[in-house]
């Protein structure tokens, strides 16, 4: 993770009546993160949504925090430590949570303090009946929103919306400032496709929290 260095004004201060220079304080830069479950399929696309995001914020700001390369007791800590704006999460799901990371739940997450505010700003799950799962983040402050389906979803849909965000980071112009705003973006995109899985698809995921939440 990259850091923003900042002097207070009490070591500003500190430095003209002393002349010491003060030692600068590391904070970590806001990134936007990529999860998937540990199978190729997810991986792979995984990897294609990085380098999406990484196009629309700059790789500094980005991070693949896959199952291949994050176990799930540190992917719980950097979710806990943020500030993550927005996550997505590739893989199988259930109401009680994500199948990947060897079974990730509210309580693994429950279990590492975190500030007042949700480190994690909206979290979007692109996985199968994990919307009370995203309750429980949202109504815990976990996350700021959460975008997710409560129903079982064919995989071959969901690979393909998950193309269309790909395509909403890959476009030329700002990347979306709200999740609210990333949703508008993606109705068009589906309306667009004239594809109508893809649409029943996209009809399933509910928005829980704040819908302006920056991202």
């Amino acid at each position: 993770m990259d850091y923003l260095t900042y002097h207070n004004e009490t070591e500003n201060h500190r430095e003209r009546r002393t002349g010491v220079q003060p030692q600068p304080t590391y904070l970590p830069l806001p990134t936007r993160v990529v999860m998937a479950m540990w199978k190729e399929t997810y991986l792979k696309r995984a990897a294609d949504l990085y380098r999406a995001l990484s196009r629309a914020y700059g790789p500094a700001r980005v991070a693949n925090w896959s199952a291949d390369r994050v176990g799930r007791d540190e992917l719980v800590r950097r979710l806990a430590g943020g500030p993550v704006p927005l996550a997505f999460y590739l893989g199988h799901g259930r109401p009680r949570g994500w199948s990947g990371y060897r079974g990730l739940r509210y309580h693994h997450l429950e279990a590492v303090p975190t500030g007042e505010r949700p480190a994690v700003g909206a979290l979007i799950s692109l996985s199968c009946s994990t919307l009370e799962f995203g309750r429980q983040l949202v109504d815990g402050g976990r996350a700021g929103a959460f975008l997710g389906a409560a129903a079982p979803l064919r995989i071959p849909t969901l690979l393909r919306l998950l193309a269309e965000f790909g395509a909403v980071y890959g476009a030329e112009g700002p990347p979306p400032a709200t999740i609210r705003d990333l949703i508008s973006r993606m109705d068009r995109r589906v309306a667009a496709s004239a594809h109508p899985e893809l649409a029943a698809l996209w009809e399933q995921f509910e928005l829980l929290g704040n819908p302006d939440q920056p991202i």
